[in-house]
C-alpha cells in the first residue's frame, strides 16, 4: 500500500487542521502574499507553485478537495505540495505539488503521487516509485487526472477487511471471558482438572455450595465455556456495501476469517436497498469511523460499510 495516499478522512481533517493553526501562530502580524509569494487556498497557505497547480487541476477537476500532507515536516511555512480527496470518500486520492524531487541533486519540478503511477523497480515504501514529475505543469495535470481516480469497491474491501475480520474475532472472544482466569478464582494445583470435572457436573446437576461464591464461580465458568465454544464455531458472514446517489454496490462474504469467499458484486437502486440492510446502515452510519459495533458491523467512510449478516 502507498503510504503516502492511505490517508483516512480523519487523517486529512487532522494534519489540515494542525497546519492551519500553526500557520496561524506562524504568520501572526505578517502578510505572506507579500513576504513569500504565499497564497491562501482552502484556508492553507500554499506557496505559488502548489498553488497554480492545485488550481489549474480543479479547472480539469472541481470536485476536488485539499488537506495538509503528514510528511511536510514544517506546517508553520507555505505548503509545497498538498493532498488530494474528495469529499465522502475513505481515502485520499494522492498528492501533488512544486518541490525539489531530486534524489542526490536539487532538482525543482511540478508532480503527482498516486497508487496508480507505480514503477515496476523498486519496494512498496519508496514515494519516488509512485511519482510523476516534469518541469511542464500541462504534463503533469494530463498524468494527474487520469491517476487521481477514486479506489475501487475491491480496492476499499481489501484495505478493510483484516481490520473488520480480526475485530470481531477479538470482540466475540473478550465476549466469552477468560475461561483461565476464571477457573484460577475457583482453584490451583495438580489435581485442579480433575476437581474441576467434579464441581462442574455437581453444579450442572443442581447442587448448591454452602458459600453460594462458589457456587457462583463455576456457574460463571461454566458459562464462559459455552458462550467461547459458540464463538469459536459461529461463522462471520457480512456485507461490504457501499452507496451511490442512484446505485448501491453489495458484495456478499460468507465464513470471514482465513478462507473468506465473496459471492460477487450485487448493483442494485440505492432506493431498493432490503429494509433490514437499511436500518443497519442507518445505525453504522453515526458510528466512528473502523470502529466495530457489535452485530452490526463497522463504517469504513461516508458510504461504505461492513454490514453483518
Amino acid at each position: 500500500m502507498f503510504k503516502h495516499e492511505h490517508y483516512t478522512m480523519e487523517h486529512i481533517a487532522e494534519y489540515t487542521t494542525r497546519a492551519k493553526q500553526q500557520q496561524d501562530v506562524s504568520f501572526t502580524g505578517k502578510d505572506p502574499a507579500a513576504l513569500w509569494d504565499g497564497v491562501q487556498v482552502d484556508g492553507l497557505w500554499l506557496c505559488k507553485s502548489c498553488a497554480e497547480i492545485v488550481g489549474e487541476l480543479r479547472k480539469k477537476m472541481p470536485d476536488l478537495k485539499i488537506g495538509a500532507n503528514r510528511d511536510t515536516r514544517n506546517w508553520n511555512a507555505m505548503l509545497s505540495d498538498v493532498v488530494v480527496y474528495r469529499e465522502g470518500e475513505p481515502y485520499a486520492l494522492g498528492r501533488i505539488g512544486h518541490g525539489d524531487v531530486g534524489i542526490n541533486h536539487t532538482d525543482y519540478k511540478y508532480y503527482v503521487l498516486s497508487r496508480n503511477l507505480r514503477k515496476a523497480r523498486g519496494g512498496w515504501g519508496r514515494w519516488q516509485n509512485y511519482i510523476k514529475a516534469s518541469a511542464k505543469m500541462s504534463l503533469v495535470l494530463s498524468v494527474a487526472k487520469k491517476a487521481l481516480v477514486s479506489y475501487a469497491m475491491h480496492e476499499i474491501a481489501g484495505h478493510t477487511i483484516d481490520d473488520f475480520t480480526k475485530t470481531v474475532r477479538y470482540e466475540r472472544n473478550r465476549a466469552g471471558g477468560n475461561v483461565s482466569s476464571a477457573w484460577r478464582d475457583i482453584v490451583q494445583g495438580s489435581e485442579g482438572e480433575e476437581l474441576k470435572a467434579e464441581l462442574i457436573a455437581m453444579v450442572r446437576d443442581g447442587y448448591k455450595f454452602v458459600n453460594h461464591k462458589i457456587t457462583a464461580r463455576i456457574e460463571a465458568y461454566i458459562n464462559a465455556i459455552e458462550v467461547k465454544t459458540e464463538a469459536d464455531n459461529k461463522q462471520l458472514n457480512a456485507y461490504f456495501v457501499h452507496i451511490s446517489p442512484d446505485k448501491t454496490e453489495i458484495v456478499e462474504y460468507e465464513n470471514m476469517g482465513d478462507t473468506s469467499k465473496s459471492n460477487g458484486i450485487t448493483k442494485v437502486n440505492t432506493r431498493d436497498i432490503p429494509f433490514d440492510l437499511q436500518l443497519k446502515i442507518a445505525s453504522l452510519q453515526v458510528a466512528t469511523s473502523m470502529n466495530y459495533i457489535e452485530d452490526l458491523g463497522m463504517r469504513v467512510g461516508d458510504r461504505t460499510f461492513w454490514v453483518q449478516r
